[in-house]
């Protein structure tokens, strides 16, 4: 009896894991695009992507900078709550009202 039992788990099991195995298969091959950049080897594999986040500084709860790279180039951006500016290289801030001099300020505070 203990051994038609043993036999009888070990079976469930291996059919267990053999539609998990058959189901991320099939998530892997029939998944739509959005589905498929998140799982390796997918359409959005890490060799092909042409944005990265090559850095990311908290300045306070609510303001952080990011550098960002963009194929050869590079980005540097300041959120701020609902806002996101692109700074330049010089330190000098494009949109609405946020000077370089703001994040030199919360950087060194």
């Amino acid at each position: 009896m203990d051994l038609i039992a043993s036999l009888r788990s070990l079976g469930a099991l291996a059919l267990v894991l053999g539609l998990l195995a058959a189901g991320a298969w099939g998530v892997r091959r029939y998944a739509p695009g959005g589905l498929r950049l998140a799982l390796p080897g997918g359409a959005g594999a890490a060799g092909e992507r042409r944005l990265h986040l090559v850095e990311r500084l908290a300045l306070d709860q609510r303001r952080a900078l990011l550098l960002v790279r963009h194929d050869a180039r590079e980005h540097l951006i300041l959120l701020s709550g609902d806002q996101a500016v692109r700074l330049d290289a010089g330190g000098a801030a494009e949109g609405r009202g946020v000077s370089a001099a703001l994040v030199e300020e919360a950087v060194h505070a």
